[in-house]
């Protein structure tokens, strides 16, 4: 048996073993009444809404937040969280405030064995609205594509965005590990940004400007259409179908591929140390290339928008749809 794996056996039987001798510990303490440690202690609420709201903000702690059109025209916000998390939903000045987070600052071991999933439903009827802004620890994020918003923030520490709305203003949503979704949506400007997870877009239309980032994590498009396009990662593959830029389409990676299929851009700028170019563009560009060990391969085409790709450890070969 390999070294590595030995040593992977070994932590993984010290973790099982560090969190049995917690929840004995808990369970002493607790005179071994196993319903005290936190288990099911979950509530469920709904809160009627009785005032219109242009706006939404949405400050969770740990809660997965669904919006859902509301199928009578009425908004109601259901809560079903830990019993020890203050909730709140009321209209404010023209804002839906909620919120669920628990009382006090203090730990205590029902926090590790307390078991199940906090959700925060938002009945809200579909439509336009002024903005949303959700923010949460952990826990994902679902809007579904029967809202309009002007402005859209969502930042979330731990969790899974998934936002298939339109946006005329600035869609931005962030977060430290999880991924991204965006399918079937319209935006002015996009700017979403990851340290660990991935990023999808799929059929996705904007006017303005994309912008991804991220540490690591691999991102996936299709369907892309927008003025400019940048991508910037540290590690992670970017692979992209179909993906049309108006302007200048920038992409810059440390370690990871980048694969074309069928896409486009007026101006091009691909920059990578570790990894391979490789595809097809729809028109002919102007190519200068570079690659410190790498194979090139790309048409000898002398019209057409500039397109500059470099790398230093990884191939280059590029080719024209249709030729």
């Amino acid at each position: 048996m390999k070294r590595n794996t030995v040593v992977w056996l070994v932590l993984a039987g010290a973790i099982v073993l560090v969190v049995g001798a917690l929840f004995v510990l808990a369970l002493a303490m607790a005179n071994w009444d196993i319903s005290s440690l936190g288990f099911k202690k979950f509530v469920t609420e709904t809160v009627e809404i009785g005032e219109k709201a242009e706006r939404v903000e949405v400050l969770s702690e740990t809660a997965d937040v669904t919006l859902v059109p509301s199928k009578d025209g009425h908004c109601r916000v259901t809560f079903c969280v830990r019993e020890d998390y203050t909730r709140t939903a009321a209209v404010k000045s023209g804002t839906l405030q909620i919120e669920a987070r628990k009382e006090g600052n203090g730990f205590s071991l029902s926090d590790i064995f307390s078991f199940g999933s906090s959700e925060i439903t938002v009945e809200l009827p579909a439509g336009e609205y002024e903005s949303l802004f959700v923010t949460g620890a952990t826990g994902d994020v679902v809007i579904p594509g029967d809202y309009r918003f002007n402005e859209m923030q969502i930042a979330v520490s731990t969790g899974k965005v998934e936002c298939n709305a339109s946006v005329t203003g600035t869609a931005e949503i962030t977060g430290s590990t999880g991924r991204i979704t965006a399918e079937n949506m319209k935006a002015g400007e996009i700017r979403f940004a990851l340290s660990t997870g991935r990023i999808l877009l799929q059929s996705v239309d904007c006017t303005g400007n994309v912008q991804l980032k991220s540490t690591t994590g691999a991102m996936e498009l299709t369907d892309v259409r927008c003025r400019d396009f940048s991508s910037d990662a540290s590690t992670g593959r970017l692979t992209m179908k179909n993906v049309l830029a108006e302007g200048q389409m920038t992409i810059e990676r440390s370690t990871g591929d980048v694969s074309f299929d069928d896409c486009d851009a007026a101006e091009l700028f691909v920059k990578t140390s570790t990894g391979d170019v490789t595809g097809t563009l729809r028109s002919e560009k102007v190519f200068a290339t570079g690659s410190t060990t790498g194979r090139i391969e790309v048409p000898e085409t002398v019209t057409g928008g500039k397109c500059k790709i470099t790398t230093t450890t990884g191939d280059i070969r590029i080719g024209i749809s249709g030729q």
